[in-house]
């Protein structure tokens, strides 16, 4: 730290005599006049008397040590070595050590040592404080509790003035410091254009010097202090062996402050209020005015008032307008978790607020609404938005978990339209709402779970689908057949093994059309999804084996063997039984084969000839089509249909020859069948 000084004496005059500056002509005007006595001298201590104050246009505060000097011709001369201290260097002075610094001139003839800037690299003094406590409480009772005042000290030699005041002045924070006027001898008041904070008086000056002089008196030798806490709790960190934070508390909020001395009780008291957890939060609206023009001590008291608030059962009011009306201290960067903590306080106590934070151009007050949208329930949400469904927008994308209940999906258009267009398709997101979605009575809420989750809400109609609960059942049926519009999300799931119940499939034919192509090649859905459900003894529906049948021979199905093993027994049975769903007939006959009139009544054999030529045509296996039928008599007549053309014959002669070279007793029994048939069919 670099310190420049000067010194002032008489020279034929009371003048500048050397310095290691040359302080500009106003500063220098200023300089000189508090550096001179100003009065007689008769009264002044031997050890002499101590000024500090502020030089602006420098940028430097200056603190001045006054000597008399006898030794001059001239009488009330004095001697003052002038410390200039940067306004950036106050917050490294800690100590007492600074008054080390000064020295009186030895010598009228040689000024050099003053001409030159001082370094000073650490305090070379450290020494504890012995002053009376009640003479500090006085002082201080008296500077900050009237901080508009200027405070006389009247006080005889036995009292250390200037220990006392540059220890209330190392108090202090930077800002304040570099503001503050005082000097520890005054016969006369210092205060001109610029009135001086504190001043020591001696004694025999007490009724006159000072008699027209404005200001408050203190006689701090006779007059017994009030007690004040916040006074007791600053005097205590005056002591050198305490480091209790307040110090650093002054200097962090201090530095913010524009109210100079009226800011230091405040701060003080509102230090002992967050140390000790003692707030009085119904009369903190009033405690708060005076710190109003700290805006970061405002924000640390409304991160206070906001846990206070969040967790209190009935808050005084004053809280929550303190808390509304100073939102805009946390603009900016602001932690989520103070966001939560504020955002709760409002929620509870003024929920009122949070709709209109919504559209805030504050990005605070829209996090806050973000936050306070987190803990709506699903009620709270519906009516705070009933006449603005947009705001319901922005409320529903910061929680989509409102989603999981079932009022939002039965609320009037277009609340579920808009919730639906913030719901995620992941699979997280689809086991929550979709159950919501399942019992609500919207009768849009099929269309809006397939549309939303795709596969998995067709999954979730599976399982309901196969539950015994009859309502479930029901539902779950809409839900399949508003699947109908993404087929291929159900082409993935019957391919994926999830249709384990055959009746499932049977409802899925009432809606879907036979000849819908597959949605991977060379893979059918229907074969996959017959081969892996549950297989049934009873015989299956004429409509859903005629839909089966359809399928095989249009030729979009990659796998018509098996669709036509799936479904052929069951459909012949019904024909010949004559149980015949002529609409499901109707759709199937005309994929089969023309016939002749006079064969046109027998529906079996028409059938059967469709089937076989679909195996002839398109050279089908052999080993699907022995497996056609489980009844040797209907496949005696499958191949009697097949012998009756070429093409036929022909087929017929492979799948002899390959039924011949397999050991399956199955196959070389079917397989001697067609043979004998094929035999027969060659001698007529």
């Amino acid at each position: 730290m670099l310190i420049h000084q000067l010194l002032h004496g008489y020279n034929e005059g009371h003048r500048l005599l050397s310095g290691s500056i040359i302080p500009e002509s106003q500063s220098a005007k200023s300089i000189m006049a508090l550096s001179d006595l100003g009065a007689q001298g008769d009264n002044l201590p031997k050890f002499g008397y101590v000024t500090g104050y502020p030089v602006p246009a420098m940028k430097m505060y200056a603190i001045a040590h006054t000597w008399l000097a006898p030794e001059m011709p001239r009488p009330g001369c004095v001697w003052t070595h002038t410390l200039l201290i940067d306004f950036s260097d106050l917050a490294l002075i800690s100590d007492l050590s600074l008054l080390s610094l000064f020295q009186r001139p030895m010598s009228t003839k040689d000024y050099s040592f003053y001409s030159e800037t001082l370094q000073v690299v650490a305090p070379n003094l450290n020494t504890p404080l012995e002053i009376d406590q009640k003479h500090v409480l006085a002082i201080m009772g008296a500077l900050y509790g009237n901080p508009q005042e200027s405070v006389f000290v009247y006080a005889d030699e036995t009292v250390p003035a200037i220990q006392l005041a540059m220890t209330i002045w190392l108090q202090q924070w930077p800002k304040l410091r570099r503001n503050f006027r005082f000097c520890t001898w005054v016969p006369y008041s210092r205060s001109r254009s610029d009135k001086f904070d504190l001043q020591f008086a001696p004694y025999q000056r007490n009724n006159s010097a000072h008699r027209n002089t404005s200001g408050l008196r203190v006689d701090i030798q006779n007059e017994q202090p009030i007690f004040q806490q916040w006074a007791h709790i600053a005097i205590n960190n005056l002591r050198d062996d305490v480091n209790d934070g307040l110090r650093s508390f002054l200097w962090r909020y201090g530095a913010e402050s524009d109210e100079g001395r009226a800011a230091f009780i405040p701060l003080v008291t509102l230090w002992d209020v967050l140390r000790s957890q003692k707030i009085d939060y119904a009369g903190l609206a009033q405690f708060l005015k005076p710190i109003k023009s700290i805006p970061s001590l405002m924000k640390r008291m409304l991160y206070e008032v906001a846990k206070y608030a969040a967790d209190a059962p009935c808050p005084p009011n004053s809280l929550i307008v303190f808390l509304l009306d100073n939102l805009f201290l946390l603009d900016g960067q602001i932690a989520e978790k103070d966001i939560e903590i504020v955002g709760r306080a409002i929620w509870r106590h003024s929920p009122s607020h949070i709709w209109s934070f919504f559209r805030s151009s504050s990005s605070t007050e829209v996090k806050i609404a973000n936050y306070a949208a987190k803990m709506m329930m699903p009620e709270e949400a519906l009516e705070g938005t009933a006449d603005d469904p947009e705001l319901f927008g922005q409320i529903i994308q910061a929680n989509q978990l409102l989603a999981t209940s079932s009022l939002i999906w039965e609320a009037p258009t277009p609340i579920p339209q808009i919730a639906a267009g913030f719901v995620s398709r992941d699979q997280k997101t689809a086991s929550q709402v979709l159950p919501a979605l399942f019992e609500s009575n919207n009768p849009l809420a099929a269309n809006i779970a397939v549309d939303l989750f795709g596969n998995n809400a067709i999954h979730f109609a599976l399982v309901k689908f196969a539950s015994n609960n009859t309502h479930d059942k029901r539902k779950s049926e809409h839900w399949l057949f508003a699947a109908r519009q993404i087929p291929e999300c159900l082409s993935q799931v019957m391919i994926e093994g999830a249709v384990c119940d055959i009746s499932i499939l049977e409802f899925l034919s009432t809606f879907l059309c036979y000849n819908t192509k597959p949605f991977v090649p060379k893979i059918d859905e229907w074969a996959v999804a017959l081969g892996t459900s549950h297989k049934q003894s009873q015989t299956l529906s004429f409509s859903f084996c005629a839909f089966l049948m359809a399928r095989a021979l249009c030729g979009v199905s990659p796998e018509p063997g098996a669709l036509i093993i799936h479904s052929f027994d069951s459909l012949h049975t019904h024909i010949l039984n004559y149980e015949i769903d002529y609409k499901a007939w109707g759709m199937l006959d005309q994929l089969l084969p023309e016939v002749s009139s006079w064969d046109r009544w027998d529906k079996g054999y028409i059938l059967r000839l469709g089937v076989v030529k679909t195996f002839v045509n398109r050279r089908l296996p052999a080993n699907d089509f022995i497996s056609i039928t489980q009844d040797i008599k209907v496949y005696k007549l499958l191949v009697k249909a097949a012998s009756s053309f070429k093409e036929g014959r022909s087929y017929l002669t492979e799948i002899s020859i390959w039924a011949n070279s397999i050991q399956e007793e199955d196959a070389m029994h079917f397989g001697s069948v067609s043979k004998k048939i094929i035999d027969k069919a060659k001698k007529q």
